[in-house]
């Protein structure tokens, strides 16, 4: 049980795992550093708006976009042309493009924000009725992006972002432990493990996420408890190989992704609806 601090209470880290492959690791054995991620065309990645250094993004209650810089802490508006959705943010690798959902009948819409033009795509993509759509994010290992409601054993959605094609419920994540609250948020690390923030737990995902539909259960891990009283309603990785994890209000706790032990957190200007990062952090010395 670690202290972060009089202001942030408690997190308590929960070390019960065992390697699934590659992407469970050490941290302090990554090679650091805030440097943009290599793309397949790192000339246009070059040119995004959104940085992939060292910067965090989160959303507020309208949609609009706010980098937070994970050194000085400092929050920015992203003039994006237009809201990009409140919730289910995914980054593409390189920071060019953005995406999210919005909830509804008949069907949930992705919606695909291109960061260097301002334009906006829309696809329908299948659901089940009554979805509300509130984690998100892109894999990097794969480049899709998948997208979660709010249920305490979430269906997972896919959307294949090079085909552009919604491919529907690929899984149901199901907690070893039941969490406090049903806000949350995933990400997913470099080679592809899952993430998941529900409600004052943070759990990692036992198996990768299928890219097919399915009806797998994705089993999941505590790997650490938040403070008492708090919903987060967001989990990103930032350049450093850290989680940084928001507790519902205006703090971001930064976490070891390997232990789940906190390593401070910090307050920022906005009370966000979610995280977000295009960072993607070299796993090649994970064990």
């Amino acid at each position: 049980m670690l202290s972060v601090g009089s202001n942030w209470g408690v997190i308590v880290p929960i070390n019960k795992f065992t390697p699934l492959r590659a992407s469970f690791f050490s941290v302090s054995a990554l090679v650091l550093g805030c440097v943009a991620p290599l793309s397949a065309n790192s000339a246009i990645a070059q040119d995004a708006p959104l940085s992939c250094g060292g910067n965090l993004y989160q959303t507020d209650g309208t949609g609009l976009l706010f980098s937070v810089d994970i050194a000085t802490h400092v929050t920015t508006p992203i003039p994006m042309g237009s809201p990009i959705g409140r919730n289910a943010l995914g980054l593409s690798p390189g920071g060019l493009k953005t995406y999210s959902v919005t909830g509804g009948v008949p069907d949930n819409t992705v919606f695909v924000h291109d960061a260097t033009t301002g334009t906006v795509q829309s696809f329908p993509s299948p659901n089940v009725g009554g979805f509300i759509p509130i984690r998100g994010a892109v894999n990097p290992f794969n480049g899709f992006y998948y997208f979660a409601d709010n249920d305490t054993n979430p269906s997972i959605y896919a959307f294949d972002t090079t085909t552009t094609t919604p491919i529907g419920v690929v899984g149901t994540l199901s907690p070893d432990v039941a969490a406090v609250g049903n806000n949350g948020d995933f990400v997913f690390d470099s080679a592809g493990t899952l993430y998941v923030t529900i409600g004052d737990h943070i759990y990692r995902a036992d198996t990768p996420v299928p890219t097919t539909a399915s009806s797998d259960t994705i089993s999941l891990t505590t790997l650490a408890i938040l403070t008492a009283g708090a919903n987060s309603p967001g989990i990103a990785f930032a350049c450093d190989g850290y989680l940084y994890v928001g507790d519902g209000t205006t703090t971001i706790f930064k976490i070891d992704p390997s232990t789940g032990a906190s390593l401070g957190g910090f307050p920022v200007a906005v009370n966000s609806t979610d995280l977000g990062s295009c960072a993607t952090p070299s796993i090649e010395n994970m064990h």
